[in-house]
């Protein structure tokens, strides 16, 4: 999509989700798949939008509720906006995909205990067909797993919490060779809850 095509897209939507139309699940699904989208619309959510993007939340929608979800993201900062997500998280039957984004999400805090680094992690292993089968979803495919996770590892302006995900997300690209290649790349960190994360991911190659 041309950027001034997908800028305005992202600034309608926000402007639609403040205005309160309604929004499809179908529509949303499209959206959530898309995270080049997804951050120009995150650029254009302000605080203000917590009383609209919650709503979303609450909808009992699941697509409605991971969209909102992604956009809720951009001002996490907030204290209510944490709390709100904290509860949220402890809700029972909270469906695969809302669980996954809101662990990816609350990886973002550089002070978050190691405990739930690990809770996080087992959670993956233990459903580990599944995120095979999500993240591709996510990334435009499992041909752009592999490419998606090494940048974003390479990349300075993304937490380094959230590294050790990257590495399990690799693993459902479409390249095994080029996958393990880059997983192995992390056995030798510094950080030793990444090369955990690596032994475990590779023992499931």
């Amino acid at each position: 999509m041309e950027p001034v095509l997908a800028e305005y897209v992202a600034s309608k939507v926000v402007e639609d989700i403040r205005a309160e139309r309604p929004l499809s699940s179908e529509l949303c699904e499209v959206f959530i798949r898309r995270f080049r989208m997804i951050d120009l619309m995150r650029k254009h959510a302000k605080p203000s939008d917590f009383p609209k993007l919650r709503r979303l939340c609450d909808s009992g929608d699941d697509a409605l509720c991971d969209f909102g979800l992604t956009l809720l993201f951009s001002i996490m900062s907030q204290d209510e906006v944490h709390r709100y997500a904290e509860d949220l998280f402890q809700r029972p039957n909270l469906a695969f995909r809302t669980r996954m984004i809101l662990q990816f999400r609350f990886l973002d805090d550089p002070d978050l205990d190691r405990h739930l680094h690990e809770e996080f992690l087992q959670f993956m292993l233990d459903n580990w067909a599944q995120v095979l089968n999500e993240v591709p979803q996510w990334f435009g495919g499992r041909q752009g797993v592999a490419d998606f996770c090494s940048q974003r590892l390479q990349d300075s302006r993304f937490p380094k919490t959230k590294r050790w995900a990257y590495v399990c997300f690799a693993a459902a690209s479409d390249n095994p060779a080029e996958a393990r290649q880059l997983i192995e790349s992390y056995a030798d960190d510094q950080d030793p809850f990444l090369r955990e994360a690596v032994q475990q991911v590779l023992s499931r190659l």
